[in-house]
């Protein structure tokens, strides 16, 4: 467990990292259709949360952020369905731009709480 969930965030840094050197923003780009690196990025995002979270928690939280998923969904389809210029391809855009940052502050909440585990088993805190 020590091992497996420093080496499962090292990868997925990793990954980004690599991916942004090559590619830049902007993975496929043409005049109507552009792919960037966060919706590539995001299934890793999903699976790795949910073995991180299954690591360090002995638990899944994936359903809790799979509520809020939808909760963000339906908030940012309410915003654009208000405004009458809705465009499909903008809202998916920007659900996984939203989607990103979410798993990455899920990632960062977990990797707080490891912290935290190993000072409480390392007898740090108390």
């Amino acid at each position: 467990m020590f091992l497996l969930a420093p080496l499962l965030i090292t990868i997925t840094i990793a990954s980004y990292a690599v991916l942004k050197y090559y590619f830049g923003t902007r993975i496929y780009f043409s005049d109507s259709f552009f792919l960037t690196i966060r919706e590539v990025m995001l299934p890793l995002l999903v699976v790795s949360f949910e073995i991180f979270s299954q690591v360090v928690l002995g638990y899944s939280q994936l359903p809790w952020m799979i509520l809020f998923s939808c909760i963000i969904g339906v908030t940012l389809l309410l915003v654009k369905k208000g405004n009458h210029e809705f465009s499909l391809r903008q809202y998916l855009y920007q659900f996984f731009s939203l989607e990103f940052l979410v798993f990455v502050m899920g990632h960062l909440l977990l990797v707080i709480q490891y912290c935290f585990y190993l000072l409480l088993s390392w007898g740090v805190v108390r």
